[in-house]
């Protein structure tokens, strides 16, 4: 291999056209995900490896500064060229460390966070405690999802659901509920407000209001983001925020509320995000996170139950791996080891 060159990227279409060759399992290395960090407040870097002029990889780099350390995260990256081979992947893993401990040292960081979607595997392990990475006490992307392929028939993805799941759908007429899609920011408050009750009846840490809405605002800049809404008469009763890439929809947010009538309503707004999305000619549909089998008591059990019953298959991703910088890094792993078992993952 050619020496490699590491330098920034700059053009919006060559990042994601290298993204979307390249990857469906991620927009977390999206341009539009940088964009969004950048605008609330964060140092952002979009950086390439090259070899001679072609680029070989990708890698959007976030600082992150926290009360239990500041670090560089890449989120769901690097994406590399699908192409690359192991011993050449160690290469451009090697060059990229080096220029990852350099800038984290230059922004007075403790460790750098790789949370990768490379498959979880023996050898990628291996390629990753080779370049001096240990693995993270606790995730930030999810490592492990649900994808369903939406290419086949309505009636074969029936068929493949879970028989309880395909109940419901099947009496999906009986409800008469009114169903709505959104791009309007107008409607954001609308989702975000059952989103909040969501988070606070559930009892689990939800992104504030800006995180979210600057999200939508960054994704809808390029037509990549839809609010979904399921009404019985003018009662909102589940909503949700879908990412659109590369023929892959994105199940980002979701949220709920309990009803009189039981009515499943996440159930049968599922379906209807699904069958938009096939319409439109998408090819997949990402869960997004789910809880591995091993951990009965994860608090993403039930939600896990929820998915599955949609049929797919699981995708698990290489463990989130962190290199050292300095001996504050440790404060961190207490603090997050802790974390990670009071909340049960």
């Amino acid at each position: 291999m050619k020496n490699l060159n590491i330098q920034e990227v700059n053009n919006k279409e060559e990042w994601n056209s290298f993204i979307f060759k390249n990857t469906s399992d991620t927009f977390h290395q999206s341009w539009e995900w940088g964009d969004m960090h950048q605008k609330l407040g964060y140092r952002v870097w979009n950086i390439g490896v090259f070899e001679g002029k072609k680029l070989n990889a990708v890698c959007l780099i976030i600082k992150i500064k926290a009360r239990r350390g500041t670090f560089l995260h890449i989120p769901h990256g690097p994406i590399v060229r699908m192409e690359i081979g192991d011993l050449r992947f160690e290469n451009i893993l090697s060059s990229l460390t080096d220029y990852l401990i350099s800038l984290g040292k230059e922004e007075g960081c403790s460790f750098v966070r790789i949370a990768s979607t490379l498959p979880r595997n023996i050898e990628n392990d291996r390629i990753f405690k080779k370049a001096g990475f240990c693995n993270a006490p606790i995730f930030i992307q999810s490592e492990l999802s649900q994808i369903l392929d939406i290419q086949p028939t309505q009636e074969d993805l029936l068929k493949n659901m879970r028989k309880s799941t395909r109940y419901i759908l099947k009496k999906a007429h009986e409800y008469k509920l009114r169903y709505m899609k959104s791009t309007d920011p107008n409607d954001f408050n609308m989702f975000y407000n059952l989103y909040k009750q969501t988070v606070q009846k559930q009892e689990y840490v939800g992104h504030s209001y800006n995180f979210i809405k600057q999200e939508f605002l960054s994704f809808l800049e390029n037509d990549s983001v839809n609010l979904y809404f399921v009404f019985d008469n003018k009662t909102l009763l589940s909503a949700a925020m879908i990412i659109h890439q590369n023929k892959t929809g994105f199940y980002h947010y979701g949220a709920s509320q309990k009803n009189k009538s039981n009515i499943p309503s996440s159930h049968l707004l599922q379906w209807y995000i699904i069958q938009d999305l096939k319409r439109l000619g998408f090819d997949r549909y990402n869960f997004w996170g789910i809880a591995p089998e091993d951990k009965p008591n994860h608090p993403w059990k039930g939600l896990t139950v929820f998915k599955k019953g949609f049929g797919g298959e699981e995708r698990a991703y290489l463990q989130t791996q962190d290199y050292i910088l300095e001996w504050k890094y440790w404060i961190n792993w207490f603090v997050e080891t802790v974390r990670r078992i009071r909340r049960g993952y």
